[in-house]
């Protein structure tokens, strides 16, 4: 009997405990900023496309953050942190640059093809960018 409670409590737990895994999205290439949505100001401001105000995401954790395509205004390491903060009951990754953990943001890919940075819950700011091919 011991034996038979044993196992079934293993399926529960295997079967029933739902983890939120969200995987780390890839980010490398280029993403340039299209909007910047302000939750606390309720304002909005749109970018077009060739801004030149521009994240370069490396594929071994390094950055280099652009204004005007050329001016350096940034760079330095990433590290993306799965499920690392919870907002209204769903788990969000998050991006913590050069390691600094007090400035993580959380990070958000749809479609491989848009990078938000923040989130406009209780008043905060997302910036929301494009793939550039």
């Amino acid at each position: 009997m011991k034996v038979f409670l044993s196992i079934l409590l293993v399926a529960l737990c295997f079967f029933g405990c739902k983890k939120n895994n969200i995987t780390p999205p890839s980010i490398t290439g280029m993403w340039e900023l299209r909007n910047i949505i302000n939750g606390s100001a309720g304002s909005d401001s749109t970018y077009a496309a060739g801004n030149g105000n521009v994240y370069q995401f490396n594929s071994n954790n390094t950055y280099a953050k652009f204004k005007n395509d050329t001016v350096l205004i940034a760079k330095g390491t990433y590290v993306i942190n799965t499920n690392a903060t919870t907002v209204d009951h769903v788990s969000y990754n998050t991006i913590t640059f050069d390691g600094n953990n007090a400035i993580s943001q959380v990070i958000q890919v749809a479609n491989g093809n848009t990078l938000t940075l923040g989130l406009i819950y209780n008043g905060g700011t997302a910036y929301l960018y494009a793939k550039v091919p």
